[in-house]
This record gives C-alpha cells, sequence and structure tokens, in this order.
C-alpha cells in the first residue's frame, strides 16, 4: 500500500512537471510575437531632391522633401532629420553602399576642399516613418583648377518610329565644371562640323550642361533614310580662352585629346 502511495504522488508530481513546462513553452512562444519587436509604422511617401546635382568646393547643396503624387498621396509623419554622407562608391542607392562617411546633420551642405572626388548623398527619415529617402549628387564633388583641357566626342542616332535623326556633340573637360554655357549660342564659334549630312542646316541645336560635359543636340526629321559619312566636329583651338570663361577653371585651357571626332554610321533606335 505504501509502494502504490509512493507510484501515486510522483505520478502526480509528473503530470504538474510537465503541464508547467508546457505552460513556459506557451508563454515563450507568445514573447516571438511581442508588439515591441513588430514596427508598424508606414514607410516614407514621396521622395527628395537636390538643388545642384555636379556640386563644385564652395558651394552650398540644399536637400528637400517632395510630397508623393497621386489621388490620395500621404504627408510623412513626425520629425524629419537629415543626415549627409560622401562616398567613392558610385551606388544607385545608399542601402548598397559598403563604406560611407557622415559629414552633416541638416538640409544643407557646404561642399568642402577634401570632398573632391566623393559622391555626396543626402538621406531623410521621419520619426512616426519607417525606412529613410536618399538621393546622390550626378557626380563626384568637382575641384576649381587651375588648368584644364576640352576634348570631342560626336554620335548619331536614327530613331525609326519617329524617323528622327539626333546628333550630340560634346566638349569634355578634364576637369572643372561649365558654368551657364547652355544658355549662349557658342557651338557655331567652338565648332567646326563637315561632312555628310549637313547638320548646319537643321534645327538650331539644343545646349545641355552636365557637369564636365557640354552637349549640343542637332535634330532633324525625315521619312526618307539620310546618308551618313565622316561627320567630323573639331574644336577650334582659337576660342579656348573664351571657352574658359565659361568654366570654373581660372588659369589655362587647353586642346585635349581628341580635339576632333568623327562617325560615319547611324545607331539605330
Amino acid at each position: 500500500m505504501t509502494n502504490k502511495k509512493i507510484w501515486l504522488g510522483m505520478l502526480v508530481m509528473v503530470l504538474v512537471f510537465g503541464m508547467t513546462v508546457v505552460g513556459c513553452e506557451d508563454e515563450y512562444d507568445d514573447d516571438e510575437y511581442d508588439d515591441d519587436e513588430y514596427d508598424d509604422r508606414p514607410s516614407i511617401p514621396g521622395f527628395v531632391r537636390l538643388d545642384n546635382h555636379y556640386p563644385v568646393v564652395g558651394e552650398i547643396i540644399t536637400a528637400s522633401y517632395n510630397a508623393s503624387s497621386g489621388t490620395h498621396p500621404r504627408d510623412p509623419i513626425g520629425t524629419p532629420s537629415w543626415r549627409w554622407y560622401k562616398t567613392t562608391e558610385d551606388a544607385l542607392s545608399l542601402s548598397s553602399v559598403i563604406n560611407k562617411t557622415t559629414i552633416g546633420y541638416s538640409s544643407t551642405y557646404t561642399i568642402r576642399q577634401d570632398d573632391v572626388g566623393y559622391w555626396i548623398w543626402a538621406e531623410l527619415s521621419y520619426s512616426g516613418n519607417i525606412g529613410t529617402l536618399d538621393i546622390r549628387t550626378d557626380s563626384t564633388v568637382i575641384g576649381i583648377p587651375a588648368t584644364a583641357t576640352v576634348s570631342v566626342s560626336i554620335n548619331a542616332v536614327y530613331t525609326s518610329f519617329s524617323e528622327r535623326y539626333d546628333v550630340t556633340v560634346t566638349l569634355i573637360l578634364s576637369d572643372g565644371r561649365w558654368n551657364n554655357a547652355q544658355f549662349y549660342d557658342t557651338e557655331s564659334q567652338w565648332l567646326t562640323i563637315s561632312g555628310t549630312p549637313t547638320i548646319s542646316s537643321w534645327n538650331r541645336p539644343i545646349s545641355f550642361v552636365f557637369g564636365r560635359e557640354l552637349e549640343y543636340r542637332y535634330t532633324t526629321a525625315s521619312d526618307t533614310m539620310l546618308s551618313i559619312s565622316n561627320l567630323t566636329a573639331t574644336l577650334n583651338t582659337a576660342q579656348l580662352d573664351m571657352m574658359r570663361s565659361y568654366t570654373n577653371v581660372y588659369n589655362t585651357l587647353k586642346a585635349g585629346s581628341p580635339s576632333s571626332a568623327s562617325v560615319s554610321e547611324w545607331t539605330m533606335r
């Protein structure tokens, strides 16, 4: 009888202990889904912009938030926080950059001499939103050189569905940046263009500045295929001093290589 009581007591202890263990496991599982570990804040709508994508030493870059478009645009929530970085990596998003250096914490950043050669990034977060928005300059930081060279490139494109022809001549600085050259009719003085077709009879070229590059885009349309042969753009070296006045090169601008470029076939699109 005594043995039966002992065995019965042990069985009760096992059952109680087992229930206690099960209860502890259930409580642990609940902790795995604790609300404190789940961030249900919405992501930031919209995007950020920079007012200067080809920055030069001494200039200020301003970043700004732009609301998302759509039928029901949302506003960000909470307090904004800006952070600036510089990187040597050319990446599409800041999240894929391995090495970055923090350089500022406001919506503006003043470019310094030791930023030359670096990409500049602005990153925005909001206290009431999850995640961040970021944007990068379109070129690395540009210095203020005493001397530089300018070279020439040319390409010719035919777009079949619109029967449009585009010839782009580019003046490329080895260092420094073009300043406001897109606002003046300079290509006829700085370039000599020869060969076929005679693009000087086309529409007046539209010019664009992309930091070190100054593009002249000539365009025309034709329902018959235009021939192309030895279409050549040559730098007018007598105008180098005038060209320099449209850059931030403060001493001498020289002809680079190549100073003449040719194309003899259309790139088809």
